[in-house]
């Protein structure tokens, strides 16, 4: 929350609530001032926030703010875009007193190409003679790092061990980290991962991820909850010492750096069978999990029963084209969804390691959630359609709430919400600003197995 503005006699505050559980999940720093005055941001959220009740303030000055919808010249990507810049720019300020635009260097390096290859490597940002940072080659003169050609391609000559390293402003030699305390937060690290694509990290701990200038937080690894869940809800005689084994098995196989497919089914052994001409059968084999991370390592799905026993490695699954598909996605996603799509009658789940590291799970079920949260929202509507005065406040909050609940709810609900939906509306004066809704259709995929 920023300070309040005054509009027309009146002190308005802008307020932002967020769930605490979602923020607690977003990688952070924990220090926030800079020479005990300056204040920087601690991650991508909490500067994105800033800029946006920022935005607020400056919107709530504009003359007879209210009487347009529209007052901000910024879409939410636009946000984001802000607040990632602000988020590594106030780095510069860490290391060197001052702001200079640290993004747009770092973006413009990951641009360049080095004989046709696109950008890789590491950059470790810190002050000069960090006591952590060993330097086996010094640069007599400094490279700025608004020299993008150059400094491409000194990211050439790092590894895994050895980085380039820079002080924010400018590279200075060739090192590695050893013996750092992470609770000083002076260290980070730029790790390009393609064209226009890099992480920034504090130690392994991914606090932002940028794509073509557009900054994002780190995709979750699958948790063992919700994979669990998969399992008992897809598999109907599945134990829960199967569940452990299966578990381990895939956290093996997302170590894949170049993406792999697991296909889990009740009819593993039949299927060995069916694709033997495009596949390796192998005799049935609880795998460890390092034989996991070996066989991952070719092109194909590795096939399982529920049990965790391997049945066929190499698996070229086939399928018939489909709707579901999608074509801004990778032929390994698409050729799992193809796949599932022609076998209705069987128990089966795929898992999709992707490159970038993202994980899928087809098919990907919605969460289970308790039946009263539509029954007690329909009750709610019920309420505002039987009062004398229709309070506009809650009909929208409860419309918008049925608008996230949509795929939860029955034909029997559809019909019931979109007549209330209609007779309240019907009550509203026609020169009353109104929030235009739609009918709501059920969704064709949705059963009872989605309430707990």
């Amino acid at each position: 929350m920023l300070m309040p503005v005054k509009v027309r006699g009146f002190w308005v505050f802008t307020i932002l609530k967020l769930r605490e559980e979602a923020v607690k999940s977003i990688p952070s720093l924990k220090k926030s001032n800079v020479l005990g005055r300056y204040e920087i941001k601690k991650s991508l959220l909490e500067a994105t926030i800033s800029n946006y009740l920022s935005a607020c303030s400056t919107a709530l000055q504009i003359p007879d703010v209210g009487e347009e919808l529209n007052v901000f010249n910024r879409n939410g990507p636009e946000f984001i875009r802000s607040g990632g810049e602000t988020f590594l720019n106030s780095f510069a300020l860490k290391f060197h007193g001052e702001h200079f635009n640290l993004f747009e260097l770092i973006n413009l390096i990951s641009s360049q190409y080095y004989e046709g290859a696109e950008s890789s490597g590491r950059i470790i940002i810190s002050q000069n003679e960090h006591p952590a940072v060993n330097v086996t080659l010094k640069f007599i003169d400094p490279i700025n790092l608004s020299n993008h050609k150059a400094i491409r391609k000194l990211l050439e000559m790092t590894s895994d061990s050895i980085s380039l390293l820079a002080n924010g402003n400018e590279a200075y030699g060739m090192g590695y980290v050893a013996d750092y305390d992470f609770k000083e937060e002076d260290l980070f690290i730029i790790e390009f991962k393609g064209h226009f694509k890099w992480e920034l990290k504090h130690l392994e701990e991914i606090l932002m991820i940028v794509e073509y200038f557009q900054p994002k937080l780190p995709r979750e690894r699958i948790g063992k909850e919700l994979f669990s869940d998969h399992l008992i809800r897809i598999f109907s005689s599945i134990k829960h010492d199967d569940i452990n084994t299966v578990w381990d098995i895939i956290q093996a196989a997302t170590e894949q750096k170049h993406g792999t497919m697991v296909v889990i089914s009740n009819k593993a052994a039949e299927e060995a069978d069916r694709l033997n001409s495009q596949c390796i059968n192998v005799e049935p084999i609880n795998f460890s999990s390092d034989i996991m991370r070996l066989v991952t390592a070719i092109d194909g799905a590795v096939l399982l029963d529920p049990k965790g026993k391997c049945h066929a490695l190499g698996v070229i699954l086939d399928g018939l084209a489909t709707d579901k598909g999608d074509s801004a996605r990778g032929a390994r996603l698409n050729s799992a969804i193809r796949y599932l799509d022609t076998r209705d009658n069987d128990e089966c789940l795929i898992v999709v390691v992707s490159e970038d590291g993202h994980i899928n799970l087809i098919p990907y079920l919605k969460p289970r959630i308790p039946r009263h949260w539509i029954d007690y929202l329909i009750k709610d509507l019920q309420e505002v359609n039987e009062s004398e005065e229709v309070d506009i406040r809650v009909f929208n909050q409860t419309m918008r709430n049925l608008e996230r609940l949509a795929f939860y709810l029955f034909p029997k609900d559809c019909d019931t919400i979109n007549e209330l939906r209609e007779n309240i509306e019907s009550k509203i004066e026609p020169d009353i600003i109104r929030i235009v809704y739609r009918d709501f259709i059920p969704n064709p995929e949705m059963n009872k197995n989605y309430y707990k």
